[in-house]
Formats: structure tokens, C-alpha cells, sequence
């Protein structure tokens, strides 16, 4: 028998639904606010909301007793949120997918559903789905938001969800339901070099980077406040950045597999590289973390030309650690800051991007190389090897890929395009042969 308490204007509703593991007995509570007026304004006597409170714990009680209420009937978004984070998401994700989800939870979701139980949540596929619907739609600006991060939001919302239905929270995850926006999410082609493009960008390495410094006011060292004109400065690409572009190219590894290697993953008489961690950036600075699936680890054969590159920077790296004896920080990092450190992560990015801008900015229009982010390496190296007729599942544990499907989802153009040139050499077979 449901217990029910009156409150002002509301009924505090409590319901016994059976007993745990360790004999205790299991509640759950709601509360009711009966509407005071009837359908035509009038106001409801005092016995017809007795009837509708007495109706509604009833059915309450019906539901608490299957399984349809659960212990999170009252439980607000924001905090199943923290609860969220601070049991599963920290625990069981890396630190920087953690932090990811919690900066994307505290910008974009919890503005909205923060405030709502969850009990109401859970039924409210229709209003979640209108949001998604608004983020594809143009923003104010004009522009609109990529397929990509509407994904990825709904991803973060419905793992939130489901950790809450695991925990028995909620009876069933919304997101189920919910399906991204059509018109948006088309998905994006990975942007890449072509064979040509490459071989560009690999000769942009040795040509020398303008840098602009704009002018700006400084400091001397006896407070003299003084300015600075805006002047240009050339440099050149260093030797381990080179390498690191290249092996990005030659490898299709990611780049944080890049940054965790050590000589010692490094074998120049077999001519491979070893994966079998990576590097994230964190609140705490730059980890060293296991790979993202047990396929991640993985060793891969690069051309000898390449792992001569590779030699001659360990040579390299030895002499100048050498003067700088005990400064040095380092511990066998492949590529590395100026002390030794291993290489945060955003130093590569920030450089290819600037590579490829200088080398745009003195070749002819036709000539320019498309704007593509670091990552399009990794792109480069696996539509090269689809277009030059390479088994896909060769391709796939190449690149760490879980399943050749995942491959198969990602390069869909690269192997159309790979299928186009298989039919135009069959076409001249065939045409050999007296077919017309």
C-alpha cells in the first residue's frame, strides 16, 4: 500500500518495491500535483483529487513494483552528470576523452537538460530529437555545424543515458530513438593528399618557412618600455618535424601513436616501427596511454628510405643531448622538445598547418595544396594504398582499424575510385582480346 503525504498543493507519494540482495526493503518515491481546476475552469472538489491522488500512487505503485520506476525518478540531468563522470567516465575512459565529454556536457547539454529529472527526460525523445534538428540547421553566422560534432554530441548524451540505464536509473536510453538529422549528416569524405600533392608537401619541407611577427611593445630588463616594428623571419623545417611527416605518411599511424615512440619501438634491421601506446593532451599536461583497442597495437613495415631518415635523426638527437648533459629531460622519445621532453602533441599540428599555408602563398593557384589537417596524413597513407590495389584487410591492420569494416566505412571513396581504375585496366584487356 502506497504512503501518501500531502504538502501544500502536492502529494509526496512513497511505495515499497520489493527488498535487495542483503534483505532490505526497496522505496520509491514521487510527487503529485493534481491539477485544482477541471477541464472547463471550474474548480475540482476536494473528493475528485482525493480520487485522482489515490489513481495516480496506485499506478505508481504498479510501476515501481515491475520496474518501470526506478531509483533515479527524481534524479536531476545535472546530476546523474556528475555522478556520470565521477563513476564511470574518469574511471573507465582516458583522461582526455574524459574531459572531453565533461567540457562538451557543461557547454552544450546541461544548459538544456540540466534542470530536468530524468524520470521526465527518458520520455522526451521528441524534444530531443528537435534539439539535434536545431544544431543542424544554419548558425547565426551562416555557417553550420559538422556532421561529425552532431555525432559526437549525440554519442556523449546517449553514453551518458546508457551508463544511466545500467545503473537502473531510467528503464531505457532516448537516444535509441533518436536519429541524426538527415540534411547534416552526410559524412565527410577524409580530405587527403594525392601522390603528386605528397610528393609537393614533402618538397615544402626543405623550402624556407616566412614567419610574421607583428608589431608589438616590450620590456627591457631596465623597465624601458619600447616597440618593435612587425618583421619577418626565414626558417627552416626541423629534421625531426621532416620525419615526423614523413613517418605520418609512410605509417597511417595517428599522432599520438607518433609522439609515444621510443627508439626502442624503432627495429632499422627489420624496418619497423611498434605501436603499442599513444599520447593524449590532459588538464595535467601530456600522458602516455595505452592504444584505444587491442588492435591498435600493431607493428608496421616502413621502406628502408624512411627508416634511414629515422637513423640519421637518433644520430642526431645523440649528439646534441650529449651537449646538453644533465638539462636534458628526455628518456629515449622519438621526437621531442628542445630539453629532451617528449613532443606535445599540438607542435606538429600547429607546423603542418603552417607548411602547408607558406607553401600556398609562393606557388601558382593550380599549383596549391589542398588545406588538410594533420590527421589527412594518416588519410594519405591509406588512400595511396587502396588505389594502389592493396588488401583492404592489409590496409586495415595497418592503420589499427578494430574491424575491415571500420576501414571499409571510412575509405568508401578511395576504393570507388580504386574500383574505377581496376574497370579501365579491364577495359583494355578486353578490348586485347577482340571484345567490342
Amino acid at each position: 500500500m502506497a504512503s501518501i503525504r500531502k504538502r501544500g498543493n502536492s502529494y509526496n507519494i512513497v511505495v515499497s518495491a520489493g527488498y535487495d540482495s542483503e534483505g532490505k526493503k526497496i522505496t520509491r518515491s514521487t510527487t503529485f500535483k493534481p491539477d485544482p481546476l477541471t477541464a472547463t475552469g471550474r474548480e475540482k472538489a476536494a473528493s475528485v483529487i482525493q480520487r485522482e491522488v489515490r489513481e495516480y500512487a496506485a499506478e505508481f505503485e504498479r510501476q515501481a513494483k515491475t520496474g518501470i520506476v526506478t531509483i533515479g525518478g527524481n534524479m536531476r540531468f545535472s546530476e546523474l552528470v556528475e555522478k556520470y563522470l565521477e563513476e564511470y567516465a574518469f574511471i573507465e575512459l582516458t583522461t582526455s576523452t574524459a574531459e572531453g565529454y565533461k567540457k562538451h556536457l557543461e557547454g552544450k547539454l546541461l544548459p538544456v537538460f540540466g534542470r530536468r529529472n530524468i524520470k521526465d527526460l527518458y520520455r522526451q525523445q521528441l524534444e530531443i530529437q528537435k534539439f539535434y534538428n536545431n544544431m543542424a540547421k544554419p548558425q547565426k553566422d551562416g555557417t553550420k555545424l559538422a556532421a561529425s560534432t552532431i555525432k559526437r554530441s549525440m554519442n556523449i548524451f546517449s553514453s551518458v543515458m546508457r551508463w544511466a540505464v545500467n545503473m537502473q536509473l531510467i528503464p531505457s536510453n532516448p537516444l535509441e530513438h533518436v536519429r541524426p538529422p538527415k540534411e547534416n549528416f552526410k559524412k565527410d569524405q577524409p580530405k587527403s593528399f594525392t601522390i603528386d600533392e605528397l610528393k609537393r608537401f614533402i618538397e615544402a619541407l626543405d623550402m624556407p618557412q616566412v614567419a610574421v611577427y607583428q608589431a608589438h611593445s616590450r620590456t627591457h630588463e631596465n623597465g624601458t618600455i619600447y616597440h618593435v616594428e612587425e618583421y619577418r623571419e626565414k626558417r627552416y623545417v626541423s629534421e625531426q618535424l621532416k620525419l615526423f611527416f614523413i613517418m605520418a605518411a609512410f605509417s597511417g599511424c595517428r599522432r599520438g601513436e607518433l609522439i609515444a615512440l621510443d627508439w626502442t619501438d624503432l627495429d632499422f634491421d627489420a624496418c619497423t616501427i611498434s605501436i603499442s601506446k599513444s599520447v593524449s593532451k590532459t588538464s595535467n599536461g601530456v600522458v602516455v596511454k595505452s592504444t584505444k583497442t587491442a588492435s591498435g597495437v600493431r607493428i608496421i613495415n616502413m621502406p628502408p628510405s624512411v627508416m634511414q631518415q629515422a637513423k640519421r635523426w637518433k644520430i642526431h638527437q645523440a649528439e646534441y643531448r650529449l651537449k646538453l648533459g644533465t638539462a636534458w629531460k628526455g628518456s629515449g622519445n622519438v621526437f621531442c622538445q628542445a630539453e629532451g621532453a617528449r613532443m606535445y602533441p599540438d607542435t606538429a599540428s600547429a607546423r603542418f598547418k603552417d607548411i602547408i599555408r607558406n607553401y600556398n602563398a609562393c606557388c601558382r593557384p593550380e599549383d596549391q595544396l589542398p588545406e588538410i589537417c594533420l590527421h589527412g596524413l594518416r588519410h594519405t597513407a591509406a588512400s595511396i594504398l587502396i588505389n594502389q590495389h592493396t588488401d583492404i584487410a592489409a590496409v586495415s591492420k595497418r592503420l589499427g582499424h578494430s574491424r575491415t569494416s571500420v576501414t571499409l566505412d571510412i575509405y568508401t571513396h578511395a576504393i570507388k575510385e580504386a574500383d574505377k581504375a581496376a574497370a579501365d585496366k579491364l577495359e583494355g584487356i578486353a578490348q586485347s582480346i577482340g571484345i567490342l
